[in-house]
């Protein structure tokens, strides 16, 4: 997956950490470098949205 445009960090290097990235579980450095990924890659972006509603709505689910 990529959006086409040369970035700092493989989109597969981010997608692979994204589930860190949403439960906050990263160093500070690596969250910043994700979020910058995220601001410049519009698929890896769409991928994170994707898995964060899932995830809320699993966690949602499962405390009703």
């Amino acid at each position: 997956m990529s959006c086409g445009n040369p970035h700092d960090k493989d989109c597969s290097e981010v997608l692979e950490r994204v589930f860190f990235f949403i439960d906050n579980e990263l160093p500070t450095a690596d969250f910043s470098e994700i979020q910058h990924h995220l601001d410049e890659c519009g698929p890896c972006l769409q991928k994170y949205d994707l898995e964060r509603t899932v995830k809320a709505l699993i966690q949602r689910s499962c405390t009703e």
